[in-house]
């Protein structure tokens, strides 16, 4: 199977941003995930910025996974996020440049330039794209376990690849308890 996948490059991606009609505060914070990925792919291909294409990252769901996930927090606009540690696979992957190892280089570059905290688990594949390491990166202010906080709800987001492990990302949401003095 060959699969044809768009190659865009940061300026394209940002074009397309930029004559969106989304809010201000979403276009910058959808340009700084997409930074993220380019300066990874970047460091990666020993490329300069404008010279990366990107490949699966550039595809139109990238794109909208992204962009999407730049809308809601603007309309959610949280006061923090944090983040689990975040766990990926290990073994080999193909992609558009052949069978590569796992994590896959962009998401260990953009992992290793942020305060991400990773470990690698049991599961023989990719579990963190590029894509899902930039948006983490960017967003999360701490890798930790949840806080104590009055949850108010709850978002599930299910994978299509069949895992030994529950294919599944859930988002909490809700208010920090703080403890008082007596």
């Amino acid at each position: 199977h060959h699969h044809h996948h768009e190659h865009r490059n940061l300026f394209d991606v940002n074009k397309i941003i930029d004559e969106s009609e989304i809010d201000e505060k979403a276009k910058d914070l959808a340009k700084r995930i997409f930074l993220r990925v380019a300066k990874a792919e970047s460091k990666v291909h020993n490329e300069t910025l404008e010279n990366v294409h990107f490949h699966e990252v550039g595809a139109i769901d990238s794109i909208v996974d992204i962009i999407g996930t730049a809308i809601l927090l603007c309309k959610i606009n949280p006061d923090v996020i944090y983040s689990s540690v975040v766990n990926d696979g290990y073994g080999f992957i193909e992609c558009a440049h052949g069978m590569i190892s796992v994590p896959v280089p962009a998401t260990s570059e953009i992992f290793a330039a942020s305060n991400a905290i990773t470990r690698q688990i049991d599961v023989d594949t990719e579990l963190v794209t590029p894509t899902g390491a930039a948006i983490i990166a960017e967003i999360a202010s701490e890798f930790t376990t949840m806080p104590a906080m009055n949850v108010q709800k709850v978002g599930w987001g299910t994978g299509t690849k069949d895992l030994v492990i529950p294919n599944v990302l859930k988002v909490s949401l809700g208010e920090i308890k703080k403890k008082t003095k007596l």
